[in-house]
């Protein structure tokens, strides 16, 4: 449960930030559960709540912000980082549902 304790601890940052520093740290949060992802085949349950949750985040971080805001580069930055979702987003969902990670629904 040290993802989860993370989430929550990354959840508190996130109130105090502007977009782009939102948006930093959620790129942060979401490579390194990517890579590290024990905690996707070895949990009590209750993962969903996080999937859930980050899902949540980034599509408010994406859909209140415009461009500018978030200040990332649009040649690079943005399609770099709607990839990391997509991958993500196809890594939770090529899990088998005993591991109850939910739906990466971020748009």
């Amino acid at each position: 449960y040290e993802v989860m304790g993370s989430w929550e601890v990354c959840k508190k940052h996130l109130l105090k930030k502007s977009p782009s520093q939102k948006l930093d740290i959620l790129i942060a949060f979401t490579h390194n559960i990517k890579e590290w992802d024990d905690w996707m085949h070895d949990n009590e349950g209750g993962m969903d709540a996080l999937v859930k949750g980050l899902a949540a985040a980034w599509r408010n971080l994406i859909k209140k912000n415009d461009d500018s805001a978030l200040g990332w580069d649009m040649e690079y930055t943005k399609p770099a980082v709607m990839d990391l979702l997509n991958q993500f987003k196809k890594k939770i969902d090529s899990m088998d549902s005993c591991f109850e990670l939910g739906t990466f629904k971020y748009t």
